[in-house]
């Protein structure tokens, strides 16, 4: 029997590609979104609000098993926090349940053609500043955690 040595950096690159696990695919529209509830007072902050909104749904097709596409709607977004006017620049503010992040979604998941799920959903997470997020440390984190939760219970594959 012939050994063959290869070197650490090609043996590593080996070992990632076996660890690489295959995924779905999230698909994300967003339906009128000049008519949202609350993804930004102006054009450029609701822009940058589905920038967010959107990758962040797009890399849950990570957590998708191999060969699953979730086709997402975005019918509404109502984010957590309330905009209060300030002097220099508004700012949003969290407060607690009438203000918690709420979202109205459309959904279609597929596998080779076949459709496994479909249906619309209200999220809303009105306990959302009692989560393990006290102090976020990113952008839209309750609204975000809250997508996490809903995914994962209704799509994830087991880890």
């Amino acid at each position: 029997m012939k050994m063959i040595w290869l070197p650490a950096g090609a043996a590593m690159l080996c070992g990632a590609a076996l660890a690489v696990q295959a995924a779905g695919l999230v698909e994300v529209e967003f339906i009128e979104p000049a008519r949202y509830t609350d993804a930004g007072r102006i054009d450029l902050e609701r822009q940058h609000t589905l920038e967010l909104i959107g990758a962040h749904l797009r890399s849950l097709g990570e957590r998708l098993p191999d060969g699953q596409v979730l086709r997402l709607a975005v019918l509404d977004i109502d984010l957590a926090g309330e905009i209060q006017p300030g002097v220099a620049h508004d700012r949003r503010v969290l407060v607690g349940a009438t203000d918690a992040p709420r979202m109205h979604l459309r959904y279609t998941l597929q596998s080779g053609g076949r459709t496994l799920q479909a249906g619309e959903v209200r999220l809303a997470d009105l306990d959302y500043l009692h989560t393990k997020a006290r102090r976020p440390v990113r952008e839209l984190a309750y609204d975000r955690m809250m997508l996490d939760r809903w995914f994962d219970v209704n799509f994830a594959a087991p880890r």
